[in-house]
């Protein structure tokens, strides 16, 4: 496989786009649950806030790639309209452009061609992606790779970067709203990922007795855009896949998908509540 074969496949964009997925809707919004829980008042959940804000500017620090992160933070401060972008744009414009940054911040092109280890996951993966149309990474294979393997360290280093930047983002808009304050998860997570949005979508299915388009591409996409919002079909087709082979009458499973919370979340989300709560009482979900 050639270098070019490797960034005409989309890659990178993938590798980086599933690591956000897996990172800010996974791992850190669990985490961040748990913080906000042992919180007894307003006044602690702000404290906790400020604090993860410094921890996350620690780590943006240390991950490096300055004029990335400058450029990003100042495309969501609506008070700079010369970089300003708006925010059902950002992420599909800043996953461009982080994976540029990947081949632009390392020797990829030539090193990882003789990284036997490095190219032969990386060809699986593509090959893979070209007989399912879908990204499916064993992120810890890759991380075995990070200590022999610049370019690898520097794919994980700006995917982690993505996360971060994301996060203070959410967590300085939680601190302009004090009064109000909320855990990540609650904000964010149970209203707008697309986890939440395939649980509903599948659930709806089964109460109304409708069969799932499992396969089928193109419509999962347009049920995506509609529900998600445009450009975001691929995402919940992506997501999709991975949720469908689960086994959704399993509580451990359905929190491992959306959380402890996601129960409210599939309610909330879907047009018709109550036929979906009718649903989970036969299911005693």
């Amino acid at each position: 496989m050639t270098k070019e074969e490797i960034f005409e496949s989309d890659f990178i964009k993938g590798f980086i786009d599933e690591y956000f997925e897996e990172k800010r809707h996974g791992f850190y919004p669990d985490k961040d649950r748990l913080l906000y829980v042992f919180c007894e008042n307003e006044a602690e959940k702000i404290e906790v806030t400020k604090e993860q804000i410094k921890k996350v500017k620690t780590e943006i620090s240390k991950l490096g790639f300055e004029e990335l992160s400058f450029a990003y933070l100042m495309s969501c401060k609506s008070d700079e309209p010369y970089s300003f972008i708006e925010p059902n744009k950002r992420f599909d414009y800043w996953l461009k452009g982080f994976s540029e940054a990947v081949e632009f911040h390392s020797d990829f092109h030539s090193s990882i061609l003789n990284e036997i280890d490095s190219l032969s996951l990386i060809e699986s993966d593509i090959k893979d992606y070209s007989k399912n149309g879908r990204w499916e990474f064993d992120f810890e294979e890759y991380e075995k790779l990070i200590d022999v393997s610049e370019p690898i360290e520097i794919l994980f280093n700006i995917s982690e970067l993505f996360v971060q930047l994301n996060r203070l983002e959410i967590f300085n808009d939680l601190l302009e709203k004090e009064t109000t304050l909320t855990p990540p998860i609650e904000s964010e997570t149970i209203k707008y990922t697309a986890k939440h949005y395939v649980l509903t979508y599948i659930f709806e299915c089964h109460a109304k007795g409708e069969s799932l388009p499992i396969g089928m591409k193109k419509e999962l996409e347009q049920i995506g855009n509609e529900r998600i919002g445009r450009g975001k079909g691929n995402r919940f087709y992506k997501v999709f896949n991975k949720t469908i082979n689960k086994d959704l009458n399993n509580e451990e499973h359905l929190i491992e998908i959306g959380g402890v919370d996601w129960r409210n979340a599939v309610i909330a989300l879907s047009s018709n509540p109550k036929i979906i709560e009718q649903y989970l009482q036969s299911k005693q979900l």
